[in-house]
């Protein structure tokens, strides 16, 4: 349990800013809806119009996808550190 701190704080910046990509998908949604030219208020327009507009819009798009594998990259390196313990932090 030598890295986990450093490691813990690696993974908790990760999910912080995914977890802020989404909640800004989700504003966008909102945002979207409210403009009342469009319809879609069910749950699962609701849900895919949240997707798209957090993964493939232009501006939150390139976010999403650095939030994404920012957060895989940090799994796998502190899987290998606990387990395998490679490259140890002192």
């Amino acid at each position: 349990m030598v890295g986990s701190n450093k490691v813990g704080l690696l993974i908790g910046t990760g999910m912080m800013l995914f977890s802020g990509i989404i909640l800004y998908g989700v504003y966008l949604t909102y945002k979207q809806l409210n403009d009342k030219n469009k319809g879609g208020w069910f749950l699962w327009s609701l849900f895919f119009e949240m997707v798209l507009d957090a993964l493939f819009s232009f501006s939150v798009g390139i976010l999403g996808l650095i939030g994404v594998f920012l957060l895989g990259f940090l799994i796998v390196v502190s899987i290998t550190l606990e387990f395998f313990r490679v490259i140890p932090f002192r």
